[in-house]
């Protein structure tokens, strides 16, 4: 009864989330707030204040990428999972027999919680009970409306066989349209980077051969007014960590279906803008 006692992965990977989550914003917010107190509403703040964003938030990037590809692992072992109980019911086995039997296979993320909820049966649960605990854990809204689809197939009965079929080809359909989604939309990822790039490259460009000769002021060209460098550096940099925030979340809106998913892009971007900022102008 090991399974019943120690939690599945994915439990403790969903209570592992907040607190990775509340420990990065809070040192994203203390870094930002140092900065204001030492530095002042500066460029070199803003400059710093990219960075440190950029840094601070490395954990929810690595935590969204791994949970994004945890979440994937679990909606396609679902349909696996499915088959495997539409061939029992076919071979004429029990309910129960079926999830035991299913326990002592591997279906990636998903086989600790099969396994958990397969423990309670054996503890004297029913399969219905067994069903909605399975559910509870779910990490995914898919997985959590097929065990509810599941549970209400097993407490009506009829033929499981032809329900289990069914729900694991509408599983493969949901799978099959989020990779062609992202098959689609991955040229418009490209096309969120390189704007973003050649805005970066435009910025250095301009700075470079233009507004650094007319910062001069009366000097190179005697027709132009002086410029203030150190306000336009400001300006521009503005503008680019601004860019860079929301492209970068756009992209994970466009790209997954969900703004977090765009975290890792942003992180990427502002420290484009730092190393531009910092090194370039």
């Amino acid at each position: 009864m090991e399974a019943l006692r120690k939690p599945g992965r994915t439990y403790v990977w969903v209570k592992v989330k907040p607190i990775v989550h509340i420990t990065s914003i809070s040192v994203a917010a203390i870094s930002a707030i140092t900065l204001y107190l030492a530095l002042g509403l500066t460029y070199e703040f803003r400059l710093n204040v990219a960075l440190a964003l950029a840094v601070s938030l490395i954990p929810i990037a690595v935590l969204q990428t791994v949970d994004s590809r945890l979440c994937t692992e679990i909606d396609e072992n679902l349909e696996k999972f499915l088959i495997d109980l539409a061939d029992a019911q076919l071979s004429g086995i029990s309910m129960i027999r079926a999830l035991e039997e299913a326990a002592g296979r591997s279906y990636g993320a998903l086989t600790g919680d099969i396994r958990y909820m397969v423990a309670r049966i054996q503890w004297g649960f029913t399969v219905e009970d067994s069903l909605q605990i399975f559910k509870a854990r779910a990490i995914t809204p898919l997985s959590r409306k097929i065990a509810a689809l599941v549970a209400e197939a097993v407490r009506y009965g009829g033929d499981l066989r032809t329900v289990f079929t069914g729900t694991a080809e509408f599983v493969r359909r949901i799978n099959d349209l989020r990779r062609e989604r992202w098959r689609r939309l991955r040229p418009y990822v490209i096309v969120f980077y390189i704007s973003i790039i050649l805005l970066l490259a435009i910025t250095a460009i301009l700075f470079k051969g233009f507004i650094e000769v007319i910062a001069v002021g009366g000097t190179t060209l005697q027709i132009l007014p002086a410029v203030d460098k150190l306000w336009l550096k400001t300006a521009m940099l503005d503008l680019a960590i601004i860019e860079s925030i929301f492209g970068g979340l756009s992209i994970g809106k466009v790209s997954e279906g969900a703004v977090k998913a765009g975290v890792k892009h942003t992180i990427a971007l502002m420290a484009a803008v730092y190393v531009t900022f910092r090194y370039l102008l």
